[in-house]
């Protein structure tokens, strides 16, 4: 509920009045002080919220890379887990959407490079060459190729296959 004042009582407020003969005109504003402060105000939060850019822009692309490299990996899987068992080694090359390359295009550069080498599992407490019949570990080797002369980047991953019978 708002207060109400006795007629004649209103708090006092800073009335500026032009005359223009029979009418009058009241000016009302902000002080200077005020909109300097006002002004400090939101300047100082546009400036945090500018500083922030950077950082999400960098922690955009650090996703993109990973989700690329995540398709990559789930790519090669599928075909590891449909390739025939004892021919698991492969080379490839992916864009930088994580689509393969075809070898035969020499147009589109490689931005990833793929290497997937097969070597024999080991785990705790099992003797070794235990599984070797059933089992492999598939290790997957995602290179970054920079567009730019800036250092390559390379990420391992290793997935554990198990023979399809084929």
């Amino acid at each position: 509920m708002l207060p109400t004042f006795p007629p004649g009582s209103e708090p006092a407020r800073k009335h500026s009045s032009i005359s223009l003969g029979r009418h009058s005109l009241k000016l009302e504003g902000f002080s200077l002080i005020e909109v300097v402060v006002a002004l400090g105000i939101v300047s100082f939060a546009v400036i945090a919220i500018l500083g922030l850019i950077p950082t999400g822009l960098n922690t955009l692309k650090d996703s993109n890379g990973e989700t690329v490299r995540a398709q990559i990996v789930r790519s090669i899987a599928g075909s590891a887990l449909t390739a025939n068992f004892s021919s698991l080694n492969t080379n490839a090359s992916f864009d930088s959407d994580g689509q393969p390359i075809p070898s035969t295009d020499e147009t589109t550069y490689p931005r990833y490079t793929v290497n997937a080498t097969t070597n024999t599992p080991s785990f705790p407490g099992s003797a070794n060459g235990a599984f070797t019949d059933s089992l492999t570990a598939l290790k997957i080797e995602i290179v970054l190729k920079p567009a730019s002369g800036a250092s390559s980047n390379t990420n391992n991953y290793t997935l554990q296959i198990a023979n399809s019978g084929k």
